[in-house]
């Protein structure tokens, strides 16, 4: 190392060392008033608190945000489900039948099933309309 370089860094660690030496004395020389401390630990205190009720209230949240929505959460969902299922059922029970009635046709059961396709469509853009 140069000579006017260490001399430099020297002086930048004693300049630094008389800050560091002031702020010390300055703290103890300072005279507490009782009530101002309390009321500084009570600050924080409460901030801290804060900090934690804060975090806490995240990682709530992130539960509910970071996981995708079940199926039959709620009792709407449950009746929906259980409207389109029951539908679904009667819609293969009427193409059955009519494909049965019918003499084993085919295209009468395509037109049953065609139907209550349209029917399937019709209901839930009612409820889509109402809703």
């Amino acid at each position: 190392m140069s000579e006017g370089r260490l001399k430099s860094e020297i002086t930048d660690i004693i300049t630094n060392l008389d800050i560091l030496k002031g702020r010390i004395v300055s703290g103890y020389t300072k005279k507490f008033d009782p009530a101002i401390v309390k009321q500084e630990r009570e600050l924080y205190t409460t901030r801290t608190q804060k900090s934690e009720y804060d975090a806490k209230f995240l990682e709530d949240q992130s539960s509910y945000q970071n996981t995708p929505k079940q199926r039959n959460q709620t009792l709407q969902e449950f009746v929906f489900l259980f409207f389109y299922v029951s539908l679904g059922i009667f819609s293969v029970a009427l193409t059955i039948y009519s494909f049965l009635t019918s003499g084993q046709s085919y295209s009468e059961a395509a037109k049953t099933l065609g139907l209550c396709i349209v029917g399937v469509l019709a209901i839930t853009a009612i409820l889509i309309r109402m809703a």
